[in-house]
């Protein structure tokens, strides 16, 4: 399993783009959210996002189970950043969605961090308001560890429920 995190989704593109050791089983990634922290531009993290989901249809083969995680949820008691309000999480994962990154229309599974976290603040969140605790991260890792068992079961599974020809 390789489990890529950039700050930046241009950095993610790139690390994608040169990746050359064989493509792990699963591939988990992140929406590199430090890009609207940071830069603020909703059209150049498009653009890049459209490139990513290229390079996710079209260079990572169809074996690799894909897991996309959506940035956690900003706790504005804690978030003391205006210029940056915590709803601009949402703007852009939506990107991704509606890019079509995720089952049934595009190549990954979605791990929303985001709606993990969002009933439990601010429990979930570190000082700063930014980061998960270590509990979400458990959690998150728990969720990945189920979906790859699920993923190794379904053919057993399937062929339980399917009827037998003749």
């Amino acid at each position: 399993m390789a489990y890529i995190t950039r700050n930046y989704v241009m950095e993610l593109k790139d690390t994608l783009q040169s990746w050359s050791e064989p493509w792990p089983d699963v591939l988990v990634v992140d929406g590199s959210e430090w890009h609207l922290l940071m830069l603020k531009n909703l059209t150049a993290y498009t653009q890049a996002m459209q490139e990513v989901l290229h390079i996710l249809q079209n260079v990572v083969p169809p074996s690799t189970f894909i897991l996309w995680v959506s940035p956690p949820p900003r706790y504005e008691k804690k978030w003391h950043k205006p210029e940056l309000p915590p709803e601009w999480i949402r703007i852009y994962d939506r990107v991704a969605q509606e890019l079509g990154f995720y089952k049934p229309k595009g190549p990954a599974y979605h791990l929303d961090l985001y709606q993990m976290g969002l009933d439990c603040l601010p429990w979930c969140t570190t000082e700063d308001g930014v980061h998960v605790t270590s509990t979400v991260n458990e959690v998150l890792l728990q969720q990945i560890a189920n979906m790859f068992a699920l993923r190794q079961a379904w053919p057993v599974a399937k062929s339980l429920v399917t009827p037998a020809t003749a």
